[in-house]
């Protein structure tokens, strides 16, 4: 399952995120005393699907959340994410994301330390091997 380093590679390549978030992308959890704002990303759910156009199709959800220290930081840098994101595909060898769709978007306020974080929840097609 390492096509799910296209969602990092994707969030990379937008240059508005990268100048806020540097590289402070993170698979799952970031690391202690990561300074904000930061992402992670995990992979939490995929299922097969068989079409006639494509007999095996993996679809998995992502959900990719941004770390921030107020609320509109935490808003604008969702809005980039979402950009980011939004009917894009990738490719690296054999790894490939054929189109990310926005599933759901939220923005939740977090204790100790209080932070804000903009859940985006995505849905990849992935060609199944």
């Amino acid at each position: 399952m390492n096509w799910h380093k296209g969602i990092k590679a994707l969030l990379n390549a937008e240059a508005t995120i990268n100048t806020d978030v540097g590289a402070r992308i993170f698979p799952l959890v970031a690391p202690a005393a990561t300074v904000t704002p930061y992402i992670t990303y995990e992979v939490i759910g995929a299922t097969v699907s068989n079409t006639k156009e494509n007999p095996q199709v993996h679809l998995s959800s992502v959900e990719i959340v941004a770390y921030c220290d107020t609320y509109t930081i935490a808003a604008e840098l969702g809005t980039k994410m979402i950009n980011a994101m939004k009917h894009k595909s990738w490719s690296s060898g054999t790894l490939s994301i054929d189109k990310v769709f926005i599933k759901d978007q939220n923005i939740e306020r977090l204790e100790d330390p209080t932070r804000y974080a903009f859940v985006l929840e995505v849905n990849c097609f992935v060609p199944y091997k």
